[in-house]
């Protein structure tokens, strides 16, 4: 059985790509080779080989890395892998790497992609109704036009 990369949420989207950056606690089983599989919660999304890992400090974890895994800085990432992590000290190894997929579970990542579409049709108003009319027919919506949220007009990209 292969070391499992659990998560709780696809949030930011980057378990449907081919290849996906993470951070966890130390471990023997999570080096340049080894094959893992990949969860978010029951719902396996498919096998995944680490390409690269990297030991670094908790102290060490900077923006790129943050931005990479979860979309915001350092020091928000620090915080939640310390409340994760039993209130990890500064010092604290983590391996950060990137594994890519061997074998993915095609299905279950269309159902992550539609649930996902679906909360952002809901949450979003910042989407262009010309995506938002597409739906999930393409899955590759035109942002060339957006919505500004604060004051209604419609502004273009060049």
């Amino acid at each position: 059985m292969a070391f499992a990369l659990h998560y709780s949420d696809n949030w930011n989207g980057i378990l449907c790509n081919d290849a996906f950056p993470f951070i966890r606690p130390i471990s023997q089983h999570l080096y340049v080779g080894a094959d893992v599989e990949v969860m978010i919660k029951d719902y396996f999304l498919g096998y995944a080989q680490v390409t690269t890992i990297r030991q670094v400090a908790l102290q060490d974890v900077n923006d790129l890395m943050a931005w990479c895994i979860m979309g915001n800085n350092g020091a928000y990432l620090r915080t939640v892998l310390r409340r994760m992590n039993g209130n990890a000290l500064d010092s604290t190894p983590f391996a950060f790497g990137t594994a890519t997929y061997t074998q993915r579970n095609e299905s279950t990542v269309a159902e992550l992609y539609e649930r996902r579409w679906k909360q952002l049709k809901e949450k979003s108003k910042w989407l262009p109704r010309a995506a938002l009319k597409e739906g999930l027919a393409t899955m590759q919506p035109d942002f060339t036009t957006t919505q500004s949220h604060w004051n209604g007009e419609e502004t273009y990209r060049q």
